[in-house]
This record gives structure tokens, C-alpha cells and sequence, in this order.
């Protein structure tokens, strides 16, 4: 499975680690964003997007720097259509 469809069920599976996993992670690390002024949160968003690319055959992540750019990208697309 490559191209449109691996991307399309990448996009899924990272919206439903957000959805879980993701919002216990925000909690648990509410403490550590406050001190830092937010880089924990770009970094349960890289650990989503790290996840997701074990969990989906033909999306991967390179590493930890590619995950953090990945949620840099997906935050700046967020704050952009929220923007409009």
C-alpha cells in the first residue's frame, strides 16, 4: 500500500492517537509545557506522529528531528486553518 491510501490511513491513525493517547500525554505532561513554554507539546505531537509511523505499513518517520519538523508542519497548518 503506498501513495494516497498509506497517507490517507496515516492521517487517520495519527487523528486517533491525538484523540487518545494523545490527550492522556497532554495531560500527564501539562506541568513540563507550562515550564518550557510549550516544547512538550510539540513533543507528544512528534511521539504521535513517531507512533504512527510503526503502527502504519508505508508511512514512516525517519526519527525523532523528522517527527518534531512533522508536528512543526501540522501546527503551523492548524494555526493557519484556524486563522481563516
Amino acid at each position: 500500500m503506498e501513495g494516497f491510501g498509506t497517507a490517507l490511513f496515516a492521517a487517520v491513525i495519527v487523528g486517533l492517537l491525538n484523540v487518545t493517547l494523545g490527550m492522556v500525554l497532554h495531560f500527564l505532561f501539562f506541568p513540563l509545557t507550562i515550564l518550557t513554554l510549550g516544547l512538550a507539546y510539540l513533543l507528544v505531537n512528534a511521539l504521535m506522529l513517531w507512533l504512527a509511523g510503526k503502527l502504519v505499513p508505508g508511512f514512516r518517520v525517519a526519527g525523532l528531528w523528522p517527527a518534531c519538523l512533522g508536528a512543526a508542519v501540522l501546527y503551523m497548518l492548524h494555526f493557519i486553518i484556524e486563522w481563516c
